[in-house]
Protein backbone atom coordinates (compact mmCIF):
# COMPACT_ATOMS: atom_id res chain seq x y z
CA UNK A 1 0.00 0.00 0.00
CA UNK A 2 1.65 3.50 -0.81
CA UNK A 3 0.37 6.63 0.45
CA UNK A 4 1.06 10.19 -0.86
CA UNK A 5 1.77 12.72 1.75
CA UNK A 6 1.42 16.60 1.86
CA UNK A 7 3.86 18.56 3.51
CA UNK A 8 3.48 22.42 4.54
CA UNK A 9 4.60 25.16 7.20
CA UNK A 10 4.14 28.64 7.72
CA UNK A 11 0.70 29.39 6.39
CA UNK A 12 0.28 32.22 9.04
CA UNK A 13 -3.56 31.77 8.82
CA UNK A 14 -3.17 32.04 4.80
CA UNK A 15 -4.20 28.75 2.04
CA UNK A 16 -2.92 29.91 -0.87
CA UNK A 17 -4.62 28.22 -3.88
CA UNK A 18 -1.31 27.21 -5.54
CA UNK A 19 -1.00 25.16 -2.13
CA UNK A 20 -4.31 23.44 -2.40
CA UNK A 21 -3.70 22.62 -5.80
CA UNK A 22 -0.60 20.64 -4.84
CA UNK A 23 -2.50 19.26 -1.83
CA UNK A 24 -5.31 17.93 -3.51
CA UNK A 25 -4.58 14.58 -3.60
CA UNK A 26 -2.24 13.27 -1.18
CA UNK A 27 -3.29 11.01 1.46
CA UNK A 28 -1.80 12.91 4.85
CA UNK A 29 -0.93 16.58 5.58
CA UNK A 30 1.64 17.28 7.53
CA UNK A 31 1.68 21.36 8.97
CA UNK A 32 5.17 22.22 10.54
CA UNK A 33 5.92 25.77 11.56
CA UNK A 34 2.89 28.99 12.09
CA UNK A 35 -0.20 28.02 11.57
CA UNK A 36 -1.78 31.35 12.54
CA UNK A 37 -5.83 30.30 12.48
CA UNK A 38 -7.32 27.70 13.54
CA UNK A 39 -9.55 27.61 10.77
CA UNK A 40 -6.49 26.07 8.42
CA UNK A 41 -5.92 22.93 9.98
CA UNK A 42 -10.13 22.31 9.87
CA UNK A 43 -9.31 23.14 5.46
CA UNK A 44 -6.48 21.02 5.28
CA UNK A 45 -8.49 17.77 7.32
CA UNK A 46 -11.08 18.30 4.63
CA UNK A 47 -8.57 17.38 2.19
CA UNK A 48 -7.05 14.92 3.97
Amino acid sequence: MTFTIGIISDTHGVLRPEALRALAHVDHIIHGGDIGDPEIITALRRIA
